[in-house]
């Protein structure tokens, strides 16, 4: 995650100068998962699919005392005021404060808020549905395929090393999740090159192919388990190939997969998504 990505939302949070949708928008590409603002202490802690945490303070003037009774329906007149464009964000969190919130949790993929009392009570609200009028967005890279000659044994390989679930398995392609958002597909060598009919659905796939060995991919880790890796990868038998330092200190570790394919593991600080 980039810090400096997360302070300019907050700040244009609070200078009325974006909107809701538009934050969470830009905190996705940014690689937060979920992020919990604890409104007695007034920090708000970003954490990312990577695993790594960032925290900010919460800029805001002369808050209320939160009550220890809890309103649902204050918070949700609060909501409701926030989406017609009647109050910032400022004053949304001093109403949702007085109707007794201490603290929420606002999870993006999930795509709901969870906002909790002093006793135990909580609210949860849903994202609001996409209008119209809306710019659509691209969510991400949702899948990376690339070609094994044998794809059981490649799925074991990263099964073994990274504890992948698995999501797909067929004699075609074995489909593995990653951190929750994410799938790896590991395709026969030439096992799709033809029309291939969609498994449990209708319709088809159009062809497409590669050589086994001809891919490259990166997994995103956090800065501070870097050796970690390390030790896990030489535990497994597989050799560190290569090592880098990029222009704003992320650090890489590549190896290979039993078909050739060259992964990397990279930590934060190369690439400015936001």
């Amino acid at each position: 995650m980039d810090g400096a990505v997360l302070r300019d939302c907050l700040a244009r949070a609070f200078e009325g100068r974006t909107t809701f949708p538009e934050t969470v928008a830009r905190m996705v590409e940014a690689g937060v998962e979920r992020y919990a603002a604890d409104l007695t202490r007034l920090e708000k802690v970003h954490y990312g699919v990577d695993g790594s945490t960032h925290a900010e303070l919460i800029p805001l003037a002369d808050p209320p005392a939160v009550p220890d009774v809890f309103s649902a329906e204050g918070v949700r007149a609060a909501i409701s005021a926030s989406q017609r464009g009647e109050i910032g964000y400022p004053e949304f969190l001093r109403e949702i404060m007085l109707a007794g919130t201490a603290s929420y949790v606002a999870y993006l993929v999930g795509r709901k808020v969870v906002y909790a009392g002093r006793n135990g009570d909580f609210h949860v609200e849903p994202f609001p549905a996409p209008t119209e009028d809306r710019a659509m967005r691209v969510g991400g890279i949702l899948e990376t395929a690339i070609y094994a000659a044998d794809p059981r044994r490649a799925a074991d390989f990263y099964r073994r090393l990274f504890h992948f679930p698995t999501l797909l398995e067929t004699e075609r392609l074995i489909a593995l999740g990653v951190a929750g958002r994410h799938v790896l597909l590991l395709f026969a060598e030439g096992g799709s090159s033809g029309l291939a009919p969609v498994p449990g659905g209708s319709g088809t796939i159009p062809p497409h192919g590669g050589r086994a060995g001809g891919g490259h991919f990166a997994f995103a880790i956090a800065a501070e388990d870097v050796e970690g890796w390390r030790g896990r990868l030489e535990s497994e038998g597989v050799a560190i190939e290569g090592e880098a330092t990029w222009p704003g200190g992320a650090r890489s570790l590549y190896f290979r997969d039993p078909d050739g394919n060259l992964a990397e593991l990279m930590t934060p600080g190369f690439w400015k998504l936001a």
